[in-house]
């Protein structure tokens, strides 16, 4: 996501993102979203953010399986 807030991420299948530096299931340049209720699945990555002012995400009963 590149920017805004208010962003739900749920009930989702995410799965096999892969690649050598990169490979997120999620990843937030400037964003702020709820993650929840995700399936994970073989990701280099579950979730990234890059730590600028402004990024944040809250992330709660998520499933992670694989790697």
């Amino acid at each position: 996501m590149v920017g805004g807030t208010g962003h739900h991420i749920r009930h989702n299948f995410i799965h096999h993102n892969q690649y050598q530096g990169l490979g997120y299931g999620v990843c937030h340049d400037v964003a702020h979203s709820l993650i929840e209720r995700n399936m994970f699945n073989h990701n280099r990555h579950y979730i990234a953010g890059t730590g600028r002012p402004g990024c944040g995400y809250v992330t709660r009963h998520n499933v992670e399986q694989g790697t």
